[in-house]
């Protein structure tokens, strides 16, 4: 689960065309999890970027979710505003950050429903 996530983006740091739409987008992104309580923190200010679980003191955007909403977003099956409209998801962090993720997210749907 949580684990999955951070293993997933950690495989996706290798791919080419995510790393530079996360070099585009140049935030920290933290996921904050719940159900288990947990983060994925993803840092495209690296090159390559990085990947950890421990809570960022300071991301440029955070997600506040649980699992099976991570699951569904990045398998495409509702966006980061659906789910934020349904309460399904918080999201926290400046409006243009938010909007320079959309790339390197669209990447990551695409992957992670091929994989």
């Amino acid at each position: 689960m949580p684990a999955d996530l951070a293993a997933f983006f950690t495989r996706l740091a290798a791919d080419p065309e995510a790393a530079a739409k996360g070099r585009q987008a140049g935030v920290v992104l933290q996921f904050r999890l719940l159900e288990p309580s947990s983060f994925v923190v993803i840092d495209l200010t690296a090159e390559p970027f990085g990947v950890g679980t421990e809570e960022h003191g300071s991301p440029d955007v955070e997600i506040t979710l649980s699992w099976a909403t991570a699951d569904r977003i990045l398998r495409g099956e509702i966006s980061v505003g659906d789910a934020a409209r349904t309460h399904a998801a918080q999201a926290r962090g400046g409006f243009l950050k938010l909007l320079a993720l959309q790339g390197f997210l669209e990447v990551a749907k695409a992957r992670y429903g091929a994989r």
